[in-house]
């Protein structure tokens, strides 16, 4: 009974703004150590992540789906992140922003995901002329 309550949480779409996160990385820190696939879902699955220094890599489609990377990890493993549906500031998100939000890990299964996610902060890319 315990583990179906269990996970019935995971997979909603619940609000994370009162939520403590487990665990806080960088996307590098997160990137790295998922280099080690069973290392990464054995530290990071099922938890709520915070993930500090994301750049939008593109958005996709018209939802809250965006793909980020790290600033220095120079790897093809890119990050999928799902924002929950009342995420407003999802929706301005542009490739080449740098964001801060915490998910739900739901592990790598070719690029590393995370659900329900809420922005906690974008900085916007410096403008060079």
């Amino acid at each position: 009974m315990i583990l179906v309550s269990l996970l019935f949480t995971m997979c909603s779409d619940r609000d994370l703004r009162s939520v403590r996160p487990d665990r806080t990385r960088d996307a590098d820190g997160i990137i790295k150590l998922y280099g080690n696939k069973r290392q990464g879902d054995w530290m990071l699955k099922g938890k709520v992540v915070q993930v500090n220094a994301a750049i939008v890599v593109e958005k996709l489609g018209k939802g809250s789906t965006v793909t980020v990377t790290g600033r220095e990890t120079l790897t093809p493993i890119l990050i999928h992140v799902q924002f929950a549906p009342t995420e407003r500031r999802a929706a301005s998100l542009q490739p080449g922003d740098l964001v801060t939000f915490k998910g739900i890990c739901s592990g790598m299964n070719g690029s590393i995901r995370f659900e329900s996610c809420i922005s906690l902060g974008v900085s916007k890319p410096v403008e060079r002329s």
